[in-house]
């Protein structure tokens, strides 16, 4: 390959091209880096066995929140359109999802995954989710329409507790 540095060159037309190339290489990259986030960073406190732990999420834009308490637990809620809710729960069941849950009995689809129990499902192409993070913790999402699933898991997926 034969690369030249801009001051190399002694034709003006070949410095100016490489010029052109940079700069849609910049302008490429400040195009990527504005792009409009489809998530916000959430930092929400909870009552954990050892004390407060904060609890970190990269929530979908457009929520409502709110802040439900029951004593000392609290929920929190993102309520979005079309009754759609995530939720993340200091609290035992029944959260949002405990009726359904429950009902599901013996035939319950769950993944233990090391320290993590899911479950989910789907009922009338809405899908609705329980992910219980720690004995203390559980979060999960209510009426999601099932096309867009994928943003709501990666809601769930992105929380980390700092004890």
């Amino acid at each position: 390959m034969n690369i030249k540095l801009l001051r190399e060159t002694k034709d003006p037309q070949q410095a100016a091209g490489y010029r052109m190339h940079i700069y849609l290489l910049l302008l490429c990259l400040v195009i990527i880096s504005c792009k409009e986030k489809k998530f916000t960073n959430e930092r929400l406190a909870l009552s954990g066995p050892t004390g407060v732990v904060n609890c970190r999420i990269q929530v979908p834009k457009g929520g409502d929140f709110k802040e439900i308490y029951h004593g000392f637990d609290v929920e929190y809620r993102y309520y979005y359109g079309d009754s759609l809710i995530l939720y993340i729960s200091n609290k035992e069941l029944p959260n949002l999802n405990g009726t359904r849950i429950y009902d599901l009995g013996d035939t319950a689809v769950m993944r233990v995954l090391s320290d993590t129990l899911t479950i989910e499902g789907v009922e009338e192409k809405k899908a609705w989710k329980d992910v219980k993070l720690a004995s203390w913790l559980s979060a999960g999402y209510v009426n999601v329409p099932v096309e867009i699933k994928p943003v709501f898991d990666s809601a769930l997926n992105s929380i980390r507790l700092e004890y």
